[in-house]
């Protein structure tokens, strides 16, 4: 079992709770849009990185895809996608025009590169789950017009979506009054004193009325988080620069991977998906396998070889279910004492309230979607802490509950 969370914690004088306070831990996109949205709501928030700039791991290549795949069937994965894909845009068409812009909403195309992925398309259209608004089906040549570049590929496209430039967007949304920066300050642990919590980091120690982790895997390293079954997934990122003769798309085209109009003089592409190399310098056969997924959607960048790249490698939080974790921190031990019965028959219990470690909460495993579901992630954690309507519905909120590992492995006897 493993050590309850309370052995780690020094003992605190009484305080009074700090008025609207809160600390942000974590300056990537799950933590930026946090912040901001408990900015926006008149909060002062105080947020704390561990290295010295904002976006400096998955959060920080040059663009991002909206990218949200649609089940044939909905789920509730689907369903959070979708939700977060229009709660993102609708906050992205708000910018401020800026030059290199931050966003672009000029579409995503989703090409059907394999047998597998065209059926999938195919019962997807079949279906008619989804309005125009969201998809329209599209053959090659169409979609070779809306690329501006030939494609061999039928697919989807997305006219509501496009790209985002991560790291200069969780610059723009930590530009507020309401928010302080603390970069170079790496939280070792936290302690709870009365209706407060206190944050220590390796030289200051900070207070307030609330804390939310937004460290990605980085989070199980403080001991209320130890149990969750998180992990890093490597990704390397490509750029190219745009020359004049060279393709010029229209639109984020995504196949194996993902490729972005240009930003700058250069385009992004990738990623890649590696669960067991951990080492953060850039490889050449990474760039290779980029670049084979690149000309096998679009046969103009054919020809391109690693030594045209540049790149960088992120690691992405990927949760055992592939949902984010979002919401406030459970009580490991004490859920493990209410829900025992859990380990004999799976459906008791239903009605026992959870026990939390009330003010603290934490927002990540967003994996490779984080642009879909980390703003509308923020939002609800901004709406439980202020008391307000939440952004998605009680079903969803279940499914994304940090919690609901301790049940499950209670159900499965695995603790």
């Amino acid at each position: 079992m493993l050590t309850a969370w309370r052995d780690h914690l020094s003992p605190c004088a009484s305080t009074p709770k700090p008025t609207s306070s809160v600390i942000v831990v974590g300056a990537g996109l799950a933590g930026a849009s946090t912040a901001r949205a408990l900015a926006e709501q008149g909060i002062q928030v105080t947020l704390l990185e561990s290295q010295s700039a904002p976006a400096q791991q998955g959060s920080g290549n040059a663009q991002g895809a909206l990218y949200a795949k649609l089940a044939v069937k909905p789920t509730q994965e689907s369903a959070l996608h979708l939700l977060g894909l229009q709660f993102s845009t609708n906050l992205l068409k708000q910018l401020p025009p800026q030059e290199p812009p931050l966003a672009d909403l000029c579409g995503v195309l989703q090409l059907a590169t394999s047998e597998k992925e065209s059926l999938r398309q195919s019962q997807l259209i079949d279906a008619q789950i989804y309005p125009a608004s969201v998809l329209v089906p599209v053959d090659a040549d169409e979609a070779s017009r809306r690329i501006g570049s030939q494609t061999p590929f039928s697919g989807l496209y997305f006219p509501d979506a496009g790209w985002v430039a991560p790291a200069d967007y969780c610059r723009y949304l930590l530009d507020h009054p309401f928010i302080t920066t603390r970069f170079n300050q790496t939280v070792e642990r936290l302690t709870q004193c009365g209706d407060s919590w206190t944050v220590h980091t390796h030289q200051q120690v900070f207070e307030a009325s609330y804390v939310v982790v937004c460290t990605a895997a980085e989070a199980k390293k403080l001991s209320a988080f130890s149990h969750l079954p998180i992990k890093p997934i490597r990704g390397q990122t490509s750029q190219l620069s745009a020359h004049e003769q060279g393709p010029q798309l229209n639109t984020v085209v995504c196949g194996d991977g993902y490729i972005s109009p240009a930003r700058s003089g250069q385009f992004c592409f990738g990623a890649t998906f590696d669960l067991h190399y951990h080492n953060s310098e850039c490889r050449e056969s990474d760039h290779q396998i980029n670049i084979n997924h690149l000309a096998k959607a679009i046969p103009a960048f054919t020809g391109i070889t690693p030594s045209d790249c540049d790149g960088r490698t992120g690691f992405r939080c990927s949760t055992a279910d592939y949902l984010p974790l979002v919401g406030e921190a459970a009580d490991f031990d004490l859920t493990l004492e209410r829900f025992a019965k859990r380990r004999h028959d799976a459906k008791s219990c239903q009605d026992t309230e959870i026990p939390r470690l009330k003010g603290l909460y934490i927002n990540v495993g967003h994996g490779s979607k984080g642009l879909i579901t980390c703003p509308i992630s923020a939002a609800l954690i901004a709406a439980m802490i202020n008391d307000l309507t939440y952004p998605l519905p009680k079903t969803l909120i279940e499914r994304i509950d940090p919690a609901r590992f301790i049940l499950r492995d209670l159900s499965r006897r695995r603790i």
